[in-house]
């Protein structure tokens, strides 16, 4: 009985083919791939990868152009904030010399105000206070003003009423010629 049966073999391996510098051996129920067929795989599986990488690079080159463009646009917008900062530094600048100027004005228009007033008014300081007029002594009554001139063109005299000569006195005028 032991003797009538038969001991298997394993199958032969499948033969492999040699792809590229790899050895490659089909899956198990697939055709057999003749080395003119590989080649022709192999082309499209290059002609795959080459496209692939291709259009890898095309994505990166875009990517890049991209973000190059971000960059400038950044710096643009950089450099038209730094502009209209300048703007604004300058506005500011010009503002303040302005009011300076005005604040110059104001006080040398002050200080002419102060020296014409100080021209026209007496020294304040040397008057005396209210305080000080009330315990002085009463001084004279001030002299009476001058009595108003007369219609004419001589002054009033009182003639010899007080001792004065009488020519100086004015004759009254008559009416009737001199005897």
């Amino acid at each position: 009985l032991f003797g009538s049966q038969k001991v298997s073999t394993p199958p032969p391996p499948p033969p492999s083919v040699k792809v590229g510098s790899q050895q490659v051996t089909p899956k198990a129920g697939s055709q057999l791939v003749t080395p003119k067929a590989g080649s022709q795989q192999m082309s499209s599986l290059e002609a795959a990868k080459k496209a692939a990488e291709e259009r890898k690079r095309q994505q990166e080159e875009l990517l890049s152009q991209r973000r190059a463009e971000a960059e400038e646009k950044r710096q643009e917008q950089i450099r038209l904030a730094e502009e209209k900062r300048a703007q604004q530094i300058a506005e500011l600048e010009r503002r303040k010399a302005e009011a300076e100027g005005r604040k110059r004005q104001l006080e040398e228009e002050k200080q002419r105000k102060a020296a014409a007033a100080k021209d026209i008014k007496p020294d304040i300081a040397s008057l005396p206070t209210s305080g000080e007029r009330l315990r002085a002594p009463p001084s004279a009554p001030p002299p009476p003003p001058p009595p108003p001139a007369k219609s004419g063109s001589q002054l009033f005299s009182f003639g010899g009423l007080f001792g004065g000569k009488p020519e100086a006195r004015e004759a009254p005028k008559a009416a009737a010629p001199p005897p």
